[in-house]
């Protein structure tokens, strides 16, 4: 993949966002949901596992996407068949979304994976 080469403006621009985001780290961290999506196997006797395979639809394996913030609700969401984007949007807009419009001044980002 082609990158361009890092100009001295560009080095300057990403020290002051980090400094600006250093100051206001507290408020960042508090105001942020995170999340991420994994794939489990499971077998005939019940054992689960993280599955580390392809993100295809595999026998014996369920997608779980989680969330936490700071508010005091955490969400667990099992996903049917594969996770695609439209799978992604319906999550956010059921747990992420509402978190948002609840207290607009503590949900300001997501932060997957």
């Amino acid at each position: 993949m082609f990158r361009p080469e890092n100009t001295p403006e560009m080095k300057t621009l990403w020290k002051n966002g980090a400094k600006n985001g250093l100051r206001s780290i507290v408020k960042y961290v508090l105001s942020v949901a995170y999340s991420d999506t994994r794939r489990f196997s499971y077998d005939e006797e019940g054992k689960i596992s993280l599955n580390f395979g392809h993100e295809k639809i595999t026998p014996n394996t369920v997608v779980v996407w989680g969330g936490i913030s700071s508010h005091p609700k955490a969400s667990l969401c099992r996903g049917t068949g594969r996770f695609d984007s439209s799978t992604y949007t319906n999550i956010l807009q059921q747990h992420i979304i509402p978190l948002a419009k609840k207290d607009p001044s503590k949900t300001t980002g997501l932060v997957h994976d």
